[in-house]
């Protein structure tokens, strides 16, 4: 029993690492200041998308978000591709957004192994995709998660009422 304990606080204490590293990450870089959207969500997954090629096409101004829907975005990209790459193996992943009126929505989609959502597991040390809706929720967005075991996974996420900014 004690082995078991020992190796579910090896993982907590790795994903706590990941995660602090990723909020230093966040601190020192610039990401959030670049006028071009697509290079900003580029630069923020490329440390995590290992082998994987990534095609981003996401069609928003970044003087249209505020900083903390901008910075949202980012860290929902990168939690989503870094999940991809990790717990799916994927090779190919898409990202893709758009507003229309005033809702914001973006896609990432990934031809990884895919995953049974209905008997979606809590991992120890893991917080991927709880944290990606609590970001969401506090935008009071909506998140959707399709996937299909050997089919890969497509999120799409909504995000309301995104004010018109010059």
């Amino acid at each position: 029993a004690s082995d078991r304990y020992l190796r579910n606080a090896g993982k907590m204490i790795k994903s706590t690492l990941t995660d602090l590293r990723r909020c230093l990450w966040d601190l020192k870089n610039d990401t959030l200041s670049n006028p071009d959207f697509n290079e900003a969500i580029s630069e923020t997954v490329l440390p995590v998308s290992g082998e994987a090629t990534i095609k981003i096409r996401f069609n928003v101004r970044r003087s249209r978000i505020s900083d903390k829907v901008a910075h949202a975005i980012l860290s929902i990209c990168r939690e989503l591709v870094s999940n991809a790459v990790c717990h799916g193996n994927a090779q190919k992943i898409r990202i893709a957004g758009e507003i229309r009126s005033d809702e914001l929505r973006f896609m990432v989609h990934d031809n990884g192994s895919g995953f049974d959502t209905t008997k979606q597991k809590k991992t120890i040390g893991h917080f991927g995709l709880d944290g990606i809706a609590e970001r969401v929720k506090r935008l009071e967005g909506t998140l959707s998660i399709r996937s299909v075991p050997g089919a890969g996974t497509k999120v799409l996420v909504t995000i309301p009422k995104i004010p018109i900014q010059i």
